[in-house]
């Protein structure tokens, strides 16, 4: 707008230049031809008077007012040059100069300035007046009229007026313009504030519905819109490692505390947004990861995060996938989950050929599994669940096996691929039927593993029942393994299944305890048997004073709830004698045995 403004003042401008240029020429042609005029009209008067009078009758001062007279009577105003000649005679003239000049209302050197001056002249001396010098011939005798005309004046007169015209026109169109511009200037402004009014209005609205409401990240919503802006950049979730211990250690108010300043922090070290797409997992687009993912760890590494009181070191597992398809997150939670098995691994990053391959190997083994079976099986292996006090297994847990070709692979290789293939209701039924009849040929009782999804397979039940009989096996011969978030999550129908369960006789379990968020309501109504601490506070519970308390903690709550508690992975003497200590009922782990078929 403002450049279109300039361009028409400065056109306006060029056309008004112009415009008097026009003018100025056309005065000036006027001006020429009144002058012309002028002159031939003296020469005529001074002629037609002089032409019969001799050099004595020009002395005579009747003379000379009678010509000055004439000449007034048309309005033009005179000073008349005599001849050299009459020089000696000029004082016989009132009024005449020595230097042979009879003045009328001039001075005598600008008299002698004008006679010596070219024909016409704009003379500096009268302003108003034009001047012109007119020979004049008498007898023998030769001598100048010079006139000032006052028509001249009066032509200047009207092109001032003309000029001043122009002027104010020209001052009236520049006012009008700046009026124009100063209220399109003003709209503009009017236009700008509310356009930022509007904008800050939407942005803060946006915020509201993109914004998470506990950390000021933004949310997965914001997420699926931003990756198509963010094409052919890397992707990177970060994990917070053991966030669960910290939650169930510290609570949740702390815990939400930590994922606030992880935020806070982590934004500070991008200088940019990242998005929470679940608990402790977030996400940021990159040009460069490795760069980033090394501020990121080289500054939690350097400067712990005060919560209150307390003082916390977190650590990170991150995943990497090129943002280049609709199922990046897809690809970073098995990239992440890939990562959680190299700990001293920086980073994982996803391989789209080496998982495409993956997926079509294990899909293959396992339709050959189940269906065909042909060359690969399902088999269970068996780890032994120890009596802390007589160190003799009680009973074993049933972990599935993929066997093909001699090799064997663990639910980490097939698991997934069978949920997203529709396979695990047949996997799952295969792997009950398998263990159930190896319980009976060996007679042992056994403790099986089953998801939510497991759950909710039609004839569930149904299915269990019929193995049992068919085994001649009793219910309490069989513990159900539950994980965790079933007892926290509101689904219905799992849990009056895992109640009919156990009103058959069934022994429940409650598997890899402290992982997520425990509802203990839930636990004390499903009448849990048992409590499987998970692996993770084990590990180096002898060594990690923070995993010993989470443990006793557990065990106590346990105890108090008349429930048995098992210790799982436990490798060795140390972590042994440290869960026995702690009055943990049970163990399970390496230190007895491997996990292996009957």
């Amino acid at each position: 707008m403002k450049k279109n403004l300039l361009f028409l003042g400065a056109l306006y401008f060029i056309l008004f230049m112009f415009f008097l240029l026009i003018v100025n020429s056309y005065g000036n042609e006027m001006r020429k031809s009144y002058l012309y005029n002028l002159k031939m009209e003296i020469s005529t008067v001074f002629n037609e008077q002089l032409k019969n009078l001799n050099p004595k009758e020009l002395n005579s001062k009747k003379t000379i007012k009678h010509l000055i007279s004439s000449l007034e009577k048309q309005r033009i105003y005179t000073a008349i040059a005599i001849p050299t000649k009459l020089k000696n005679k000029q004082s016989k003239f009132q009024g005449v100069s020595k230097n042979g000049l009879i003045i009328l209302n001039i001075s005598s050197d600008i008299a002698l300035n004008l006679l010596n001056s070219p024909e016409i002249i704009n003379t500096n001396y009268y302003k108003d007046f034009f001047v012109i010098k007119v020979p004049i011939k008498a007898s023998t005798a030769t001598f100048y009229i010079i006139a000032f005309a006052k028509d001249i004046f009066n032509l200047n007169t009207k092109e001032k007026i003309l000029n001043i015209l122009m002027i104010a026109l020209a001052i009236i169109f520049f006012y009008v313009f700046y009026i124009i511009y100063k209220i399109l200037s003003e709209n503009k402004n009017m236009i700008d504030d509310l356009k930022e009014s509007v904008t800050k209005e939407i942005k803060q609205n946006l915020d509201l519905l993109y914004l998470d409401s506990l950390t000021g990240a933004y949310k997965k919503s914001r997420f699926d819109i931003d990756k198509l802006r963010y094409k052919n950049y890397y992707a990177v979730m970060m994990n917070i490692k053991n966030f669960s211990q910290l939650n169930t250690f510290y609570g949740f108010k702390t815990g939400d505390k930590i994922l606030k300043e992880t935020v806070k922090t982590v934004e500070k070290i991008l200088n940019r947004k990242i998005y929470r797409i679940h608990a402790d997992e977030f996400v940021f687009f990159t040009k460069d990861y490795e760069k980033e993912i090394s501020m990121i760890t080289n500054y939690f590494k350097t400067y712990p995060i005060k919560i209150d009181s307390l003082i916390i070191r977190l650590t990170f597992t991150f995943s990497v996938v090129k943002n280049e398809s609709e199922d990046v997150l897809r690809k970073l939670s098995i990239a992440q989950k890939e990562a959680k098995k190299h700990i001293f691994k920086k980073y994982v990053l996803y391989q789209e050929q080496n998982q495409n391959n993956n997926f079509i190997k294990f899909n293959t083994i396992l339709y050959d599994a189940l269906y065909l079976k042909q060359k690969a099986q399902i088999i269970p292996f068996f780890q032994p669940i120890v009596d802390n006090i007589t160190q003799k297994p009680i009973k074993y847990e049933v972990l599935a096996r993929l066997k093909d070709n001699e090799k064997i692979y663990s639910p980490f290789f097939f698991l997934d691929i069978a949920k997203s293939s529709g396979f695990l209701p047949d996997l799952t039924k295969e792997i009950i039927d398998k263990s159930f009849k190896k319980a009976k040929e060996q007679n042992i009782d056994i403790s099986i593993n089953i998801t939510d999804e497991d759950l909710l397979i039609e004839n569930f039940e149904e299915h269990l029942l019929s193995c049992l009989k068919e085994c001649g096996l009793k219910p309490n011969n069989i513990t159900i393994e539950i994980l965790e978030n079933i007892t926290s999550k509101d689904t219905t129908k799992s849990i009056e299944l895992i109640k009919s369960l156990k009103d058959k006789g069934f022994i429940i379990a409650i598997d890899d305890f402290g992982v997520e968020y425990s509802n203990f309501e839930r636990i004390s109504d499903l009448d849990v048997d048992f409590i499987k601490i998970d692996g993770k506070y084990i590990k180096d519970i002898h060594t990690n004073p923070k995993n010993y308390q989470i443990v006793k903690a557990i065990t106590e709550f346990a105890h108090a709830m008349d429930i048995k508690v098992i210790a799982e992975y436990v490798e060795n003497k140390e972590i042994f004698e440290t869960v026995k200590n702690l009055n943990i009922h049970y163990s399970q782990g390496y230190y007895f045995s491997l996990p292996k078929e009957m």
